[in-house]
């Protein structure tokens, strides 16, 4: 339910799950504060940084053969983060899948 995640200066931050309304993953370490939860704006999800809203991003297509996202980061210095925690959250996700399809099966 966590991924690492290195910034370009080498501090290694955790994402991890957080459960809650609005807040889906909470990423810690290297005296940054930024979560990722549902768009104040709209559809999809956000990346806040100290509660601002830096990026956006929701998933499109099949995900069958590849996992495709639309992303619209605001500030170009962010790009690289951004990128990172979209695919520590996709992998995260895909983990999840993966246990849930595990128990299932065990089940039946």
């Amino acid at each position: 339910n966590s991924a690492i995640i290195k910034d370009s200066q080498g501090h290694k931050m955790k994402l991890k799950t957080k459960m809650s309304f609005k807040t889906f993953y909470t990423l810690t370490g290297a005296g940054y504060n930024y979560t990722v939860g549902k768009n104040p704006d709209g559809y999809g999800v956000a990346i806040f940084k100290d509660e601002q809203v830096i990026a956006t991003f929701n998933k499109y297509g099949s995900g069958f053969v590849n996992d495709r996202y639309n992303v619209d980061c605001a500030n170009e210095k962010d790009v690289a983060m951004v990128a990172a925690i979209v695919i520590a959250v996709d992998n995260i996700s895909d983990k999840n899948k993966k246990a849930y399809f595990n128990v299932l099966s065990a089940i039946l």
